[in-house]
């Protein structure tokens, strides 16, 4: 399937949308959320990469107040939402930049504005470097991971690989791990009531699979080709970096912090750090996240 020019402008003045997609070619799903109002400058869409354990319906609590200019469009990649990867998809890096590119050339967009959490930020970075990003928005992204972080995900990867329980039970247990340290103590005990209903968010949006597969190749502590380092010296995006002040998957706990962590990629783009906030940043501060990435865009 060709989306083309015509095909995008149907899509941006549908209302409500038809979501989610699958596209039948490049297996990917997909959701879009065309502008409430139509503005004479014409901003690029605005693309949204969730991370590992997220789904297109991740984003569905901001999807109103982003597309009220513009079209916004939701996209899983391999290894992410209710559905395994196939046998010949690969949830590496590069594979993820091609398919993404493709998916975007088969909307005939020039270029989009790119928000993404955590591995959807790692993405969003990396697919920078094709030239088809104006400007991103990224949360949750350092250059290097630190002690605690890697622990952590050598216990998901511990999880995913246990063979002497079912694929509801891992995926629970994978849920629990996430939210523990994906949101501040505060936030958590605040909002203690939804925590059961998180967990089976988790579990009903997600594969064994995709979830293995992705922390099996983007988190193996190794700066390769398409690491973060790379991405950040190639990128063509005008970038900005967001991270919540207690984020553990971002340096929390480590000595030089997750201000140090922001020090490291302050020559790529702006800075901001989130006080009193966890890594999931849109879901924790949701209206400062997105008061952030509009004023960004403007």
């Amino acid at each position: 399937m060709n989306l083309r020019p015509s095909l995008l402008h149907a899509l941006s003045s549908l209302s409500p949308p038809a979501a989610p997609f699958l596209h039948p070619i490049l297996n990917r799903r997909y959701a879009y959320y065309p502008p409430q109002t139509q503005s004479s400058s014409s901003p690029p869409p605005l693309l949204l990469l969730g991370g590992t354990s997220q789904s297109i319906s991740s984003w569905s609590p901001h999807v109103s107040q982003l597309s009220k200019s513009r079209l916004v469009i939701a996209y899983e990649c391999c290894g992410q939402g209710p559905s395994p990867p196939l046998s010949h998809e690969t949830c590496a890096i590069e594979s993820q930049v091609s398919t993404l590119e493709k998916f975007v050339n088969g909307l005939n967009l020039e270029e989009v504005d790119v928000a993404g959490l955590s591995f959807g930020s790692r993405v969003g970075l990396a697919f920078s470097r094709t030239g088809k990003v104006n400007k991103l928005h990224v949360s949750g992204l350092t250059r290097k991971r630190d002690d605690y972080s890697m622990k952590v995900l050598e216990d998901w990867r511990g999880i995913l690989s246990d063979g002497s329980d079912e694929d509801h039970g891992i995926l629970k247990r994978f849920a629990e791990s996430v939210i523990d340290v994906s949101y501040s103590e505060g936030f958590k005990e605040k909002n203690s009531k939804w925590r059961e209903k998180w967990e089976e968010f988790v579990v009903n949006n997600n594969t064994v699979e995709g979830l293995r597969g992705l922390l099996n190749q983007s988190h193996a502590g190794v700066e390769d080709e398409w690491g973060v380092t790379k991405s950040l010296l190639a990128s063509r995006s005008e970038n900005r970096f967001i991270v919540g002040e207690v984020d553990v998957l971002c340096g929390a706990e480590s000595e030089k912090g997750v201000k140090g962590a922001m020090e490291e990629l302050r020559p790529f783009g702006q800075t901001k750090v989130f006080e009193g906030c966890g890594h999931a940043v849109p879901m924790e501060m949701g209206k400062a996240w997105r008061d952030d990435l509009l004023e960004f865009l403007t």
